[in-house]
């Protein structure tokens, strides 16, 4: 995707979370069997996951984890980060369960070149410190599996 910017960037030395995604679904077979997946409609990497899958799509995530929980849909391809998230606030009813890997990849930071001495810096700071570690860890811990 870098080959598709516009303008001049730098980006991050070190990742900051790792992000996973995955396809999560109701615990019981007998409803993965009769409701579509629900998805969010505009997230590329959802819409291809999608493509041949009975699904029904929704305008963001939240939309998405709301017509789960009220039993609307089997399940949604989700990162994982945003279903702990989900799982702390509001929590997900009942806790689906996390059925395929769809992709892993590491998230940069990325500015115009003009901040590159800020970026330098800043991932200095996070090679030293791993900021992001202790947020990941929580989130890992209120996975629903």
């Amino acid at each position: 995707m870098e080959n598709q910017y516009t303008t001049d960037f730098v980006r991050s030395a070190a990742p900051l979370p790792v992000v996973t995604n995955s396809l999560w679904m109701h615990p019981d077979e007998n409803v993965r069997k009769r409701l579509p997946i629900g998805y969010a409609l505009g997230v590329v990497w959802m819409e291809k996951f999608m493509e041949g899958k009975k699904g029904i799509s929704f305008y963001d995530i939240n939309a998405t984890m709301d017509a789960y929980n009220i039993g609307n849909t089997s399940g949604f391809p989700s990162t994982d980060i945003a279903v702990a998230s989900r799982n702390l606030e509001k929590g997900l009813v009942p806790p689906p369960v996390p059925v395929q890997r769809i992709s892993s990849a590491p998230l940069h930071h990325y500015v115009h070149k003009d901040f590159s001495v800020f970026l330098a810096r800043f991932s200095e700071y996070i090679i030293e410190n791993k900021p992001f570690a202790g947020v990941e860890a929580m989130l890992r811990a209120n996975i629903p599996n």
